[in-house]
């Protein structure tokens, strides 16, 4: 894809493929035409469904798809290596949006933290700290 030559901001949406991510990638697109938005979600095939209705909703082109799985820390790094590899605009924010909650019983990430703590805190903290 090439880059419009307007779009100056890059904004990452965590679980911007449903519900309150959505809405919030959606309200960011609608509101500033000159940001290339990220939605980042576990599921590829999701996200991109996510992005094509969004950029059909809003008219905006520069809403893209990637891979992020918070239960992994090593799928945050991934992410964070490829999101720079793709030399967008400047980040100029990160929507931390993405979370889990388990109800019955205790599960675990892959790096072996309880999954609640692991997705919604650990996870966000590492992206948000190799995106600084």
């Amino acid at each position: 894809m090439t880059l419009r030559n307007d779009v100056t901001k890059t904004v990452i949406v965590t679980g911007g493929n449903a519900g309150l991510g959505y809405a919030c990638a959606s309200t960011i697109a609608a509101a500033n035409q000159g940001w290339h938005i990220i939605v980042a979600s576990r599921d590829a095939s999701r996200g991109a469904t996510a992005v094509q209705q969004l950029r059909r909703d809003t008219g905006v082109p520069t809403i893209d798809a990637m891979t992020l799985d918070l239960a992994s820390l090593a799928s945050v790094r991934a992410f964070t290596d490829a999101f720079r590899a793709r030399a967008l605009p400047p980040l100029q924010a990160i929507v931390c949006n993405a979370g889990t909650q388990v109800l019955r019983g205790t599960s675990y990430t892959s790096d072996g933290f309880e999954t609640t703590f692991g997705v919604n805190h650990l996870g966000h903290f590492l992206l948000v700290n190799l995106l600084l």
